[in-house]
């Protein structure tokens, strides 16, 4: 089977905004955990031990920005504490329901140039507050 192409993800904000951004691309940076150094002024080389704690990391958006999205109820939530957070890929034929990425997360930064005869794109950055999580879609 070959990989699937990324049009017609979206996003939903659970209740504070009604912030839905024509998305261009999503980046997801995936997992992290600490690489703790293992070693002492003995050692003759570097050994490392893995952290216990994950870093469920973020996800970098870029969108087709517009007035209304940095304006009122309707802007980017960049000052909203964490909240639900639903991304959903498109529905795949044959399946019932489509894939969905949900968690709890925050805009933790976003910016907008405004380019001289240009599109105006948008970035946000969401930081994932805990665990999301992934469930593939229904056939």
């Amino acid at each position: 089977m070959s990989g699937e192409i990324g049009t017609g993800i979206t996003i939903a904000f659970a209740t504070t905004t009604t912030f839905t951004p024509r998305i261009l691309g999503v980046i997801f940076s995936g997992v992290s955990r600490p690489v703790i150094p293992d070693h002492d002024m003995s050692s003759t080389h570097m050994d490392k031990i893995p952290g216990k704690v994950e870093d469920w990391g973020s996800v970098d958006i870029e969108y087709l920005q517009d007035q209304q999205d940095i304006e009122g109820s309707g802007g980017v939530p960049i000052t909203v504490d964490p909240e639900s957070v639903t991304f959903s890929w498109p529905l795949l034929a044959g399946h019932s329901t489509p894939a969905t990425l949900i968690g709890s997360g925050f805009v933790s930064s976003f910016n907008f140039p405004a380019p001289f005869e240009d599109r105006q794109l948008g970035t946000f950055t969401l930081t994932w507050a805990g665990k999301p999580v992934h469930t593939a879609g229904a056939i």
